[in-house]
């Protein structure tokens, strides 16, 4: 009797045998292997992706609630990650917003919470004129209460220059630089909201809150001497409003970059946050 194995494949050239033996999904591993094509680890939105992001102007400043926030009664400093220095701070316990960690609204990400009273944080910030130097911000934030003339950031104490405000009726949102132009009602209110404001002291100024831009007329030429957050005053205009991050940029990013930004947003704080 022939004691000779049946091994065909043995009288397979040497390069079939060896592709036979180390091809995982020619053999029987029933579940171990996933059906399809096996694919590449997913990379994490970051926090500070928008710095990477918009390469093609260069950032003025970027602040994110998950990143740099110093605690005293509320939050005391909130430190830019453009690397331009230009932290936002509050010395007055009484005026300090809250962190809100874990915020659902920003898909668990955090949060800093104005309460309408007299919350605010100053910024270490004299932005140009947008007649010289045109201003870019992005941000996403979320509305709780409305009021008239009450500011989400601002670059004057006693005019509203270089300003996104609640102006005219409930939930509508202007851009200021003396004029209160372009009007939107694009964030409602109690509903987290992507927001891109352009001032360039010309007709291609706009404010786009969510899915809703409104361009058409300047909001002037005015130069800031100051920039701050949630309020103009520091009483009465005070905001009652969340923010999750806020950047602006010297000069208007690409069509790609912005399309990029979006992106960014639906996956660092979640597809609630409404384009």
């Amino acid at each position: 009797m022939s004691t000779a194995l049946n091994m065909p494949w043995l009288d397979l050239p040497h390069w079939m045998r060896r592709a036979h033996i180390i091809n995982p999904r020619a053999c029987n591993f029933g579940s171990l292997l996933p059906p399809g094509p096996i694919a590449a680890p997913s990379v994490a939105a970051g926090p500070a992706d928008p710095l990477t992001i918009v390469t093609s102007v260069s950032p003025f400043l970027f602040l994110s609630a998950d990143l740099g926030v110093t605690i005293g009664t509320g939050v005391s400093a909130w430190a830019d990650q453009s690397g331009n220095g230009h932290d936002a701070s509050q010395g007055t316990a009484a005026s300090q917003p809250a962190l809100v960690t874990g915020d659902v609204d920003f898909g668990g990400r955090n949060s800093i919470l104005a309460d309408g009273s007299n919350d605010f944080l100053d910024v270490t910030w004299n932005p140009p004129a947008p007649g010289t130097q045109p201003v870019w911000f992005f941000c996403a934030f979320n509305q709780i209460t409305w009021g008239a003339a009450k500011f989400l950031f601002v670059g004057n104490t006693s005019a509203s220059s270089l300003a996104l405000a609640q102006a005219g009726a409930t939930p509508a949102m202007v851009q200021q630089n003396t004029a209160a132009v372009n009007s939107n009602t694009g964030a409602g209110l109690g509903s987290p909201v992507r927001g891109q404001v352009y001032f360039s002291g010309s007709v291609s100024d706009y404010t786009k809150l969510g899915a809703v831009l409104v361009t058409g007329a300047s909001a002037g030429v005015v130069d800031p001497i100051i920039f701050r957050l949630f309020s103009r005053n520091g009483g009465t205009q005070s905001i009652n409003a969340k923010l999750a991050c806020l950047g602006a940029w010297v000069g208007e990013p690409s069509a790609g970059e912005k399309a990029a930004l979006d992106a960014w947003i639906t996956a660092y704080y979640g597809a609630g946050v409404g384009v």
